[in-house]
C-alpha cells in the first residue's frame, strides 16, 4: 500500500467517524426535543388506543340493539348507527384532545 493511498484511507475514516459523530449528536438532540419516543412507549400506547377503539365498537351491538328492534325503516336504522359511530368518534376525539382530563 502506497503512503498516499494510507493518508486517504486515514482521511476517509476520520471523515466517517466526524459524520457518524454529528448524527449522534443529532440523534440525541432530537430526543432530547421530545422528536423521538422508545419504540415500547409506541407500542404501549397503540395497544392501549387499539383497545379503547375496539371496546368502544364492540359495545354497539349492545346498545344500539334496543333502539333498532321497533325500526322498520331503513334510514332510521341507518341514522340511529351513524348518530351512535358519531358519538364514538367524538368521545375518542375529546379523549385524545384532553387525554389528562379524560383519565381523571
Amino acid at each position: 500500500m502506497s503512503n498516499n493511498t494510507q493518508n486517504t484511507d486515514l482521511v476517509e475514516a476520520k471523515i466517517r467517524l466526524t459524520n457518524a459523530q454529528a448524527e449522534a449528536r443529532e440523534l440525541k438532540n432530537a430526543i432530547m426535543r421530545g422528536e423521538y419516543a422508545p419504540i415500547e412507549s409506541v407500542n404501549q400506547k397503540w395497544n392501549e388506543d387499539a383497545g379503547r377503539v375496539k371496546t368502544q365498537l364492540l359495545a354497539l351491538g349492545t346498545r344500539l340493539a334496543p333502539s333498532l328492534l321497533n325500526m322498520h325503516a331503513t334510514i332510521d336504522i341507518k341514522n340511529t348507527i351513524d348518530r351512535a359511530v358519531y358519538e364514538i368518534l367524538n368521545e375518542l376525539a375529546d379523549y385524545y384532545s384532553n387525554p389528562e382530563e379524560s383519565q381523571e
